[in-house]
């Protein structure tokens, strides 16, 4: 698995046209648009294309949804801004700020990755937070690993990743420098993420039991839409 992943890292991504995320919900407020453009008040049900960027301010959260079933979920905590490199397969910049992804029904050849400057954490199908503020935590919140890989000083990254396994976190302090070795989480970093876990499906239980309706495209659960996963 390990080689599949260094042909992913190291291409840019063949992103399937036509896809989007979905606001499923806000607390407080956030803003969006064009990465080299104006953006604007972020509201519930937008759809947000590759190529736009999404700040949250302190104090705000926003859910993410990528598929019209709303299963596979993301939220950003603020202070947070992230550029959308790709929707599908997932691609995105966390400049800074806190991103807790859920992602029980990825299609097989497919895969989610979160950057971030000093590395970058990339799954199939996984739950974990990824956190970028003077350093970079990430925390793996399901049996499925994540590939964590840290940034050289000429911003290549070290070609072999350490693996993160459930109930594992890992930090990386800065350029050029190695994930460091990974430890269990501790009684606060885990009650965190398991009360953002909660909080996230009951948005998505409370939008599904009502007569709202996914406008996101159905992900597709062809083989060809990832050539480099062959």
């Amino acid at each position: 698995m390990i080689p599949l992943i260094l042909i992913l890292l190291s291409s840019t991504a063949h992103a399937a046209s036509g896809f989007h995320l979905e606001v499923l919900e806000i607390t407080g407020e956030a803003q969006y648009g064009p990465s080299f453009g104006d953006t604007r008040p972020l509201a519930k049900g937008n759809l947000i294309p590759h190529g736009y960027v999404v700040n949250v301010p302190d104090g705000s959260s926003v859910d993410l949804v990528f598929d019209p079933e709303w299963k596979n979920l993301m939220r950003i905590t603020g202070p947070a801004s992230i550029t959308v490199h790709s929707v599908f397969p997932t691609e995105i910049q966390l400049e800074y700020g806190d991103v807790y992804s859920i992602l029980p029904s990825l299609p097989r050849y497919t895969y989610h990755e979160i950057r971030t400057p000093f590395g970058v954490a990339t799954v199939h199908g996984s739950e974990y937070r990824v956190v970028h503020r003077q350093m970079t935590t990430v925390s793996n919140f399901s049996a499925s690993p994540v590939f964590v890989f840290g940034k050289k000083a000429d911003l290549e990254l070290f070609r072999n990743p350490l693996i993160l396994k459930d109930n594992r976190i890992v930090r990386i302090e800065g350029f050029g420098i190695l994930p460091s070795d990974d430890t269990l989480m501790n009684k606060n970093e885990l009650a965190s993420g398991l009360k953002l876990r909660a909080m996230m499906k009951q948005q998505a239980e409370t939008a599904a039991g009502s007569s709202r309706t996914g406008k996101t495209d159905a992900l597709i659960r062809d083989k060809a839409v990832c050539s480099l996963c062959s």
